[in-house]
C-alpha cells in the first residue's frame, strides 16, 4: 500500500482541535536542531498510551479521553492523522470490536512492523485489529457499510484488563556468522519455500479465497484488488508476536497477532512495556513506576520459527475459513427459506383444501395417485380439492411463471453463495488438513501427527458433506423446474377441461404438456426419502437442504448407497440406512479437532521457558522517575579485516560497545547477538548537589563463549529441555553499564528510546527490511528552571543523545541465578560522560562529554506536578520523527518534530532516503 493513496481522502477537522501558534525561541541555538511538523491543541486530553507513531509512513493515531475526564485512562475515540498534512484520514468512536456495546474503550494501541496493521486494547479485555487501508478506503468512499470499517478481528484475552501491547517482528541480521545448524536449517527452509502458500494456485476460485488474495496476484487476467489482501499471514510471512500483558493473568503472546502460543507468568496492576530481542528469543518485560523487570527467555522460539511461520499462517488460514461456514451457512440456510416461500404458499394452500375435504393429508401419496390414474370417482374429494386447486386464482400461469423465474434466480443465488462460502472454505480446510500432517510428520515434537490425522479425517467428512450439500442444491434446482413445468402443465389441463377442442384453454393444455420423462421423474421423486422439515415443498420432492444446514440436528439419514456398493450386497437392489453430518454439525467437529491440533505447539513451547528477575536500584525518592527499555542487534564475531576502497554491507547496522578494559570480568570477549538496554532515571543525592543522571544497563541475550558462529547446543530441537541447558544458553554472564551526567538544573520528564531496528518496511513478506539498524539514540524529555516568558514557567526541552561511541564497564553476574541485582557501584570515570546540548556552530569532541541534539519544545508552569503524566515522549526511529504531549493549562498539545532534518540517509539500494512525506 503506498502512502500516496490516502491523499485523495477530505480532510475532516475536528472541533475541539486547533493550531497552536509556533514561538521562535530568540538566540537559542537548540531551536536550530529539529524543525518543527506540527503544533495542534486539544481541548480533550490525548491518552498516551494510545497515541502511537506509524513505524513506516507519515501517520499518528491519537486516542481521545472523554472530555472532564482525564481520572479515566481510556480513550473513547481514535483519530488517524497524517503527521505532514494533518489529514484526518479515519474517526473511531465506540463500537471497536464490531459488538455495538457502548461501555468500551480503548487503553493501548499498537502498530504493526510493516504499519499497514495495528492492535486496540479494549477496556473489556479484547484485542482488536485494524487494517489501515481498508478503513481509510471506507472512509474515502463513504459507502457506510461497515459499523466499524478495517476490522480485521476482535481475540478475547482477559475480562480483568490489559494493560500493555507490543508488536514485533522477528529478524536476523545478513552480517551474522551462521552456525552449521542454522546454515543447514536456511538451506532447508529455502527449499520448502517452494512448495508453502500453493492453496490458491491449487484450489478452485472462491470468494473466500479471493478475500485474502494478495494484490499482486492476477485472477483472469485481472489484478484483484481488496482491501483486506493482507489480513492473513502467508506462510512465508516472517515471525511476528503480539504480546499483551493482563491484569494479574501474565503475558500472553500471539503469533501474527491471532494465534495464542504461550502465556507467561507475570503479575501487572500498572502500564507495562515489553521489548523482544531481534530473533523474539528474549523478552524483556517492565512494570511502570516499577524497579523490576523480567526477562524471559524462549531460546525455542527462535529455532522452531519456520515452522512457527507455517503453523501461525495456517491457524489464521483455518480459523477464519471455520468463521465463514459459522458466519455463512446461516445465511445460505435462510436465503433458501426465502427462495422455496412463494411456492411453498402455494402447496399449503392445496394441503388446506384436502384438509377441508377431509382427505387425509399424505401429500405425496396423494399426488402419486393423481399422476397414476388422475380424477376417479373411487377418490371424487381428492379430484375436487386438486382440480379446485388448480382452478384457483393462486395458480394463475402468469404469476406462475414469474414465480419460477424468481425461484430459479434465488437458487441460483443460493448456489453460488455456497459454492464460495461453503464448498471453498471447506476444500481450503482439507488442503491446510494435509499440510498440517506434512509438517507434524516432519516435527512431531511440536505438532502431534494423531491429532494432525484426526483432523484430516473430521476436514475430509466435512468436504464429503459440503459436497453432498452442494449436490443437493443442484438436485433441487432440477426438481423444483420439472415440479413447476407439471403444475403448470395439470393446471393448463384441468382448466381445458369441459371446453371445445380448440379453444385457447386446449391450445395451452397441449402447449404445456410435460414429456413423459418429467413424469417419470416426478414419481421418482414423491417416491425418494421423505426427510424432515418445516417446508411442504421439501417434505414433497424429497430435498433435505433444510437438515443438512440446520443447526439443530447432527445427522441426516436415509442416504442411499450408489450402485456399485449395492451390487456389493449378492446382487440384491437394496437401500441401505446411512447417516450424513450436517453441515454445522461437522464444522463443530472440525473445529473442535482444529483446537486439539493447534494445543500441541502451546505445550511443548512452554517446556523451554527461561525467566530471570532483574532488580534496578532503588531510590529512595518518591517522585517519578522514568525508566526506558529497548533492544538492539549486535556484533557476534570480530570485526574483520577488509579492504575499506570496498563497501561490506553486511558489517553496517550492529550494536558493538567499546568495553574498558580494566573491567573485571573473566570472560572472553564481549560480543553478541542479542542485546537489551534499559536506561534509568537516577536523582541527586539529598546529600550533594549532583545533577540527575541516566544509567544504560547493557544486557546480552545468548552470550556463548565461542566466536565461532552458535554453540552446537543451541541447535537442540527436544523441547524437553534439562535446566542446566537453559542455564547454559540464558543465563547472565555479565552486563554492561554507563552513566550519562545531565547538566545542573534539567529534570527528566520521560525516557524512550529511538532507532531503526531495520525491520519497519511497508514490505511485508520475506524481504521486510533491510535487517540492519541504523539511527540510534536515547530521547530524554527535560524541565529545565531557564526561564520562557517569566519566573513562573519552565521551558522543556527534547534531547537526543548518541550512545553507541559510549564506553562501558563490565559487571560479572551469576550466570546460574534467576535474580540478578544490577549494581549501583561506583562506576569508573571513563564510563561516566556529561551531557551537553549541541549548538548550530561546529563542536569539537571533548573528553568525558557527549553532545546531545536539543530544542526547546515548550513550557510548564513552575507550580506543575512534574510527574510521569505532564509530558510524554514518542519516537519513531524508522520514520525520524517524534512527538511531544504536553498539558499546559489543561489544554492538551501535541508538538510533532523532524529529527533527522539535518541528515539524507542512503536507502539500501543507494540512492537518497525518501523525504517523510513520500
Amino acid at each position: 500500500m503506498d502512502e500516496t493513496s490516502f491523499d485523495s481522502v477530505p480532510d475532516h477537522t475536528a472541533a475541539g482541535e486547533d493550531d497552536a501558534p509556533v514561538e521562535e525561541e530568540d538566540n537559542n541555538d537548540q531551536a536550530k536542531c529539529f524543525s518543527q511538523v506540527q503544533s495542534k491543541r486539544f481541548w480533550a486530553p490525548l491518552l498516551p498510551s494510545t497515541c502511537r507513531l506509524c513505524p513506516s509512513m507519515d501517520l499518528v493515531v491519537l486516542g481521545m479521553q472523554p472530555a472532564n475526564s482525564e481520572s479515566v485512562l481510556t480513550a473513547a475515540s481514535l483519530w488517524l492523522h497524517r503527521t505532514v498534512s494533518w489529514q484526518r484520514l479515519s474517526t473511531l468512536t465506540n463500537n471497536f470490536d464490531g459488538q455495538d456495546t457502548d461501555d468500551q474503550g480503548v487503553s493501548h494501541v499498537e502498530w504493526s512492523s510493516d504499519g499497514r496493521t495495528f492492535a486496540l486494547a479494549l477496556t473489556n479485555g479484547t484485542v482488536v485489529l485494524y487494517q489501515v487501508e481498508a478503513m481509510v478506503s471506507s472512509t474515502s468512499s463513504m459507502s457506510g457499510e461497515s459499523a466499524s470499517p478495517g476490522l480485521l478481528c476482535a481475540v478475547p484475552v482477559a475480562k480483568e484488563g490489559i494493560v500493555g501491547l507490543k508488536w514485533a517482528v522477528g529478524r536476523s541480521h545478513p552480517g551474522w556468522k551462521l552456525s552449521l545448524a542454522e546454515e543447514e536449517e536456511a538451506v532447508s527452509w529455502s527449499y520448502r519455500c517452494k512448495f508453502l502458500d500453493k492453496a490458491s494456485d491449487l484450489l478452485p476460485p472462491s470468494e473466500h479465497q479471493k478475500l485474502y488474495r494478495q494484490p499482486t496476484e492476477v485472477n483472469h487476467g485481472a489484478e484483484v484488488n481488496n482491501s483486506q489482501y493482507s489480513a492473513l499471514p502467508t506462510c512465508k510471512t516472517p515471525l511476528s508476536l503480539l504480546c499483551v500483558a493482563t491484569k494479574g493473568k501474565g503475558l500472553h503472546i500471539y503469533l501474527h497477532g491471532r494465534y495464542r502460543l504461550l502465556t507467561l507468568p507475570m503479575m501487572a496492576q500498572r502500564n507495562v512495556e515489553v521489548v523482544c530481542s531481534p530473533d523474539l528469543s528474549h523478552l524483556l518485560v517492565h512494570q511502570e513506576k516499577s524497579m523490576n523487570l523480567s526477562l524471559f527467555s524462549i531460546p525455542s522460539l527462535s529455532k522452531q520459527k519456520h515452522n512457527l511461520q507455517i503453523i501461525s499462517s495456517l491457524y489464521c488460514s483455518i480459523t477464519s475459513h471455520l468463521e465463514a461456514l459459522q458466519k455463512h451457512v446461516p445465511e445460505i440456510l435462510a436465503s433458501w427459506k426465502v427462495s422455496i416461500k412463494p411456492l411453498d404458499t402455494k402447496i399449503e394452500a392445496l394441503v388446506r383444501l384436502l384438509k377441508d375435504y377431509g382427505v387425509e393429508p399424505d401429500l405425496r401419496q396423494i399426488l402419486r395417485q393423481y399422476i397414476l390414474i388422475g380424477s376417479t370417482s373411487a377418490s371424487e374429494e381428492m379430484s375436487n380439492a386438486i382440480e379446485q386447486f388448480f382452478n384457483g386464482v393462486q395458480m394463475n400461469d402468469q404469476l406462475v411463471t414469474r414465480m419460477e423465474r424468481s425461484l430459479q434466480a434465488a437458487i441460483a443465488n443460493v448456489e453460488t453463495t455456497a459454492r464460495s462460502f461453503l464448498l471453498g472454505p471447506s476444500r481450503a480446510l482439507a488442503f491446510h488438513a494435509g499440510e498440517l500432517l506434512g509438517l507434524a510428520r516432519f516435527a512431531p515434537s511440536l505438532l502431534s501427527p494423531e491429532a494432525a490425522k484426526r483432523n484430516l479425517d473430521l476436514c475430509g467428512v466435512l468436504l464429503t458433506t459440503a459436497e453432498f450439500t452442494m449436490t443437493k442444491i443442484v438436485e433441487a434446482r432440477f426438481r423444483l423446474r420439472d415440479f413447476i413445468a407439471w403444475l403448470r402443465a395439470k393446471g393448463s389441463e384441468v382448466k381445458a377441461k369441459g371446453t371445445a377442442p380448440n379453444s385457447a384453454q386446449s391450445e395451452n393444455a397441449k402447449k404445456r404438456r410435460v414429456p413423459q420423462a418429467t413424469v417419470e421423474k416426478m414419481l421418482s421423486y414423491l417416491r425418494s426419502e421423505n426427510y424432515q422439515s418445516s417446508s411442504v415443498v421439501e417434505r414433497l420432492l424429497g430435498i433435505p437442504l433444510t437438515e443438512l444446514l440446520q443447526d439443530e440436528a447432527k445427522f441426516v439419514y436415509s442416504c442411499p448407497v450408489s450402485s456399485t456398493e449395492a451390487s456389493r450386497d449378492n446382487g440384491v437392489d437394496a437401500t441401505y440406512e446411512r447417516s450424513t453430518p450436517t453441515v454445522l454439525y461437522a464444522t463443530k467437529e472440525t473445529e473442535n479437532a482444529v483446537v486439539a491440533v493447534f494445543e500441541t505447539p502451546r505445550t511443548v513451547m512452554a517446556k523451554s521457558i527461561w525467566r530471570l528477575d532483574l532488580f534496578l536500584p532503588v531510590e529512595r525518592k518518591t517522585e517519578f522517575l522514568p525508566v526506558a527499555i529497548h533492544s538492539r542487534m549486535g556484533r557476534d564475531q570480530p570485526k574483520p579485516e577488509f579492504d575499506f576502497d570496498s563497501e561490506d554491507v553486511a558489517d553496517e547496522g550492529f550494536f558493538s560497545p567499546t568495553v574498558l578494559e580494566s573491567s573485571k570480568v573473566n570472560v572472553p570477549h564481549f560480543y553478541c547477538r542479542q542485546w537489551s538496554i534499559i536506561a534509568k532515571t537516577t536523582p541527586p543525592s539529598a546529600a550533594s548537589n549532583e545533577n540527575y543522571t541516566v544509567k544504560l544497563y547493557m544486557i546480552p541475550h545468548g552470550w556463548s563463549d565461542s566466536t565461532d558462529g552458535l554453540d552446537d547446543l543451541l541447535a537442540f530441537t527436544n523441547f524437553d529441555v534439562e535446566e542446566e541447558d537453559l542455564l547454559q544458553e540464558c543465563g547472565l554472564p555479565f552486563y554492561l553499564t554507563t552513566e550519562i551526567v545531565l547538566p545542573e538544573g534539567r529534570r527528566i520528564l520521560d525516557l524512550a528510546f529511538y532507532g531503526d531496528d531495520g525491520k519497519s518496511n511497508l514490505t511485508s513478506g520475506v524481504d521486510s527490511g533491510p535487517g540492519r539498524e541504523r539511527r540510534q539514540a536515547l530521547g530524554l524529555l527535560l524541565a529545565s528552571n531557564q526561564a520562557v516568558t517569566s519566573a513562573q514557567e519552565k521551558s522543556i526541552e527534547l534531547w537526543l543523545i548518541e550512545y553507541d561511541s559510549l564506553k562501558y564497564q563490565a559487571v560479572a553476574a551469576k550466570k546460574d541465578s534467576k535474580q540478578i541485582f544490577l549494581d549501583d557501584g561506583e562506576i569508573q570515570s571513563e564510563c561516566r560522560v556529561i551531557a551537553k546540548a549541541q549548538g548550530s556552530e561546529e563542536i569539537e569532541e571533548e573528553e568525558g562529554v557527549v553532545f546531545a541534539k536539543a530544542r526547546q519544545v515548550g513550557s510548564i508552569s513552575s507550580s506543575a506536578s512534574l510527574h510521569g503524566s505532564s509530558a510524554r515522549l514518542m519516537l519513531s526511529g524508522s520514520r525520524g520523527i517524534g512527538g511531544i504531549i504536553t498539558t499546559p493549562q489543561g489544554v492538551t498539545t501535541l508538538e510533532l518534530f523532524d529529527l533527522e532534518e539535518d541528515e539524507e540517509p542512503e536507502s539500501e539500494d543507494g540512492s537518497e532516503a525518501q523525504p517523510m512525506d513520500a
